[in-house]
């Protein structure tokens, strides 16, 4: 109502008494001039100096600057009141007017062009495959609601975190904003580990009680993000960067009974492509196949049969390696099929040599291991491509993970994007989540980050 209605008519109004004539004469174009050379400009080199002194860049000191200068709603009422109570004439308001228009419409893009609210200066890879082998893995585990909890529990406990590879989860309660307050991210654990259980929801909770099940070898920090959807990716992003994580776990929101989307799983899902393409580290979608809620094995009884689809590139490779963390649990079998063409396609030297050596680094790995195995199947086609995909599907896993991207030797065309009911999943994905299954079982669709 504010944003569609009530905001429209306001503009309206305010520029109902405007006189665009006052500033065809050249006296109005000189104190056009004068007002945003000499109040905006000295505004501008008040707010930088200050900033400088202090030890900020000149770069941000000159953002911040701009973003001083920014005028809005508030600039044009205050104008209306003053004109309305004859403190300013016609002549006085519309220029007032035109220097709000020409300041925002220069510092808006600056700035937008200046700053990234989601930028982050990275040190070395962020994601699963270049971690070093002993070293913490960070998740950020991202729920709109109690539905996924089971699922990503189900996750954390396959990914095998023990005393010498502990695992941190962020975990981040998306919340839509309603009314007019402030978009806000709220921690509600401090520095010291102390939690206050009044600010704490059933969410929260269940991660907090499976952080004291593994006894010091899961930490769990959780959070609460309350923003609108359009703006949800940049508190997960900036989440990411600042806790330095390997890889964020998102769920999707799945068809109800009636084959559709509600109106809040849709709004979040359009925001989707934002997190792809913006995140500082890799991305998991997902996806829970059926309408039944996952009921979750305790750790001591866990069991998961796990299934990957292999091509190659970036994407294969980080689903691969988050696989092999996965097989040192000694309830996961782990089968991978590995997709190879007997036809010639167009060579990738650097990704096939990357390819080989993490499919012989797993090899190595699990030599010894009688859950984790592989097979090569050639394909000649994309008919048998596609073939081989859906009958991967119904061997009964309870995990399958593929890449989201297509590899640089995959025989699936770009084209069938198009075609995609689920574009974010990527060709694959899709393929798999558009096919009906009598089965449950989850689907993990990996992106490596930047």
């Amino acid at each position: 109502m504010v944003n569609e209605v009530l905001m429209p008519l306001v503009f309206t109004v305010a520029g109902a008494v405007v006189t665009p004539l006052v500033v065809l004469h050249l006296r109005g174009w000189i104190v056009l001039i004068m007002l945003a050379l000499i109040a905006y400009g000295s505004k501008l080199l008040a707010t930088m100096g200050p900033a400088i002194y202090c030890g900020i860049s000149f770069r941000k000191g000159f953002i911040l600057g701009l973003m001083m200068n920014f005028q809005g709603v508030i600039e044009l009422i205050t104008y209306m009141n003053f004109q309305n109570g004859s403190l300013l004439d016609d002549e006085s308001y519309t220029l007032l007017v035109f220097t709000i228009i020409i300041i925002t419409s220069v510092a808006t893009p600056l700035v937008k062009h200046l700053y990234s609210p989601l930028g982050h200066d990275l040190i070395g890879r962020r994601d699963i495959q270049h971690l070093r082998p002993n070293a913490e893995m960070r998740v950020l585990a991202c729920l709109l609601n109690e539905d996924h909890i089971p699922s990503i529990l189900g996750l954390l406990e396959a990914a095998c975190p023990t005393q010498e590879t502990p695992m941190c989860v962020y975990v981040l309660h998306l919340v839509e904003l309603t009314g007019r307050a402030n978009s806000a991210l709220i921690a509600h654990k401090n520095k010291k580990g102390f939690i206050n259980p009044s600010n704490m929801d059933r969410l929260h909770n269940a991660f907090i009680h499976y952080e004291q099940d593994k006894q010091g070898i899961v930490a769990v920090q959780p959070f609460t993000a309350i923003a609108p959807f359009k703006a949800m990716h940049q508190d997960i992003c900036s989440l990411a960067g600042d806790k330095s994580v390997a890889i964020i776990i998102l769920p999707l929101p799945g068809k109800d009974a009636s084959g559709g989307f509600s109106e809040q799983d849709q709004a979040f899902r359009t925001n989707i492509p934002h997190i792809l393409s913006k995140a500082p580290c890799s991305v998991g979608l997902l996806v829970h196949m059926g309408l039944t809620v996952t009921v979750l094995s305790t750790p001591a009884n866990f069991q998961h049969h796990i299934g990957l689809l292999f091509w190659g590139g970036p994407d294969d490779r980080e689903s691969l390696s988050y696989a092999a963390r996965m097989v040192r649990h000694t309830g996961v079998t782990l089968t991978i099929t590995r997709f190879l063409s007997s036809i010639s396609t167009m060579s990738n030297g650097k990704e096939a040599e990357m390819d080989n050596e993490v499919i012989e680094t797993f090899r190595k790995e699990n030599s010894d291991n009688l859950r984790a195995s592989m097979n090569e199947v050639f394909v000649n086609d994309m008919e048998q491509t596609i073939s081989a995909i859906r009958n991967f599907s119904r061997v009964g896993y309870d995990l399958i993970m593929v890449g989201r991207r297509l590899s640089w030797n995959s025989i699936l065309n770009d084209e069938l994007e198009e075609w995609s009911e689920f574009p974010e999943l990527g060709v694959v994905g899709d393929m798999i989540a558009s096919s009906d299954f009598e089965s449950e079982f989850l689907i993990l669709v990996v992106q490596q980050g930047p």
